[in-house]
């Protein structure tokens, strides 16, 4: 029974880990690419990393909606690209033509496409494609003040730019599927009921006689190592299954000390992916002290040098690891778009 229950705690606690973090991970903000018209007045590309089902929102910012049709496209990654939506928006009563920004989504992404494109028309019959855009004191373009649309003549805290010609456009969203992640790092490893010690008591039948008991006072509670580990995230998470070994462990006048370790369990990361901090838990298999052969708890003992000399045996133990990265695939910054405003 003392085997079993360090095998039955790590088994609650790998499926209990998982469920209760996704119970705690709050709903993931729905991603917003945002492209210019008034900067990027040929058109734009952005590439963003989307997982299939994730949601998503595409913001044209100072753009004309009174000239203009909106259309969002789906480009899938093998068949012809096909018209999704078509949107026509109005904005009237104000004191100038002022531009403003348009919003399509959100919209859930679905594995088979590749890419989406906002295509900016011109409307049938319109001519005049020009808008007033506000630009504030350092002339960047930003949504103009609620006194500016009321007073055409405020310019506090900036002007307006006036009759600025738009032209149709095309913005691409180019998306990058998201995929596992491999960190490899290395830390501080806590292995449970790994230093086991033995002596000798009074036989509880007869206490003039000695019988072998576990040294409870005399063990530590869990041996350290320092080990090595290999986090798989899933896609889009920051949690995962996790694998490694120890590199060195405490101990080494005991029987066990610097044997290998082996680990197997599931981590969760805290931080930016390059530097990421990594708590794991799972089950060990280490070498734990044993009694010699032929002797167990509960037995006659005369002379205690027969239990001096301990054996290493492996067994599944419980262990903590913390440790922070070292390496890990993938990039945090991607290269500029094309036609990207300039910062």
């Amino acid at each position: 029974m003392f085997r079993l229950r360090p095998m039955l705690a790590v088994m609650v606690l790998c499926v209990a880990l998982p469920a209760s973090g996704a119970a705690r991970e709050d709903p993931p903000p729905i991603r917003t690419v945002t492209f210019d018209h008034f900067l990027q007045t040929d058109g734009g590309t952005s590439l963003v990393e989307l997982e299939a089902g994730e949601q998503f929102r595409v913001v044209l910012a100072h753009t004309c909606p009174e000239a203009f049709d909106y259309r969002l496209r789906k480009l899938p990654k093998v068949e012809k690209d096909r018209d999704i939506r078509t949107f026509t928006d109005k904005t009237t009563g104000r004191p100038a033509n002022p531009s403003m920004a348009i919003t399509r989504g959100p919209i859930k992404h679905e594995a088979k496409w590749g890419s989406y494109i906002l295509e900016v028309v011109a409307r049938e019959g319109r001519k005049q494609t020009k808008c007033d855009v506000w630009v504030d004191g350092n002339g960047v373009p930003i949504d103009p003040p609620k006194n500016a649309l009321a007073n055409v003549d405020d310019v506090t805290g900036g002007h307006w730019d006036k009759e600025v010609k738009l032209e149709p456009a095309l913005f691409v969203l180019a998306v990058q599927s998201s995929d596992w992640e491999v960190g490899v790092d290395a830390g501080p490893v806590f292995a449970f009921g790994t230093d086991r010690k033995f002596t000798t008591g009074p036989s509880p039948a007869d206490p003039a006689k000695k019988i072998v008991v576990e040294d409870v006072d005399g063990q530590s509670s869990a041996r350290l190592a320092i080990g090595t580990l290999t986090h798989f995230y899933m896609p889009g998470r920051s949690h995962g299954p996790v694998a490694g070994f120890s590199i060195l462990s405490a101990g080494s006048g005991s029987p066990q000390g610097n044997q290998t370790e082996y680990y197997i369990g599931w981590g969760f990361g805290i931080g930016p992916r390059k530097f990421r901090l990594n708590a794991a838990a799972g089950a060990a298999y280490a070498a734990v002290s044993a009694l010699p052969a032929g002797i167990k708890l509960g037995d006659p003992i005369t002379d205690a040098t027969t239990i001096a000399t301990l054996r290493n045996v492996y067994r599944w133990r419980l262990f903590v690891a913390f440790s922070g990265s070292a390496f890990r695939t993938g990039e945090d910054s991607k290269p500029p778009a094309p036609n990207s405003p300039g910062k």
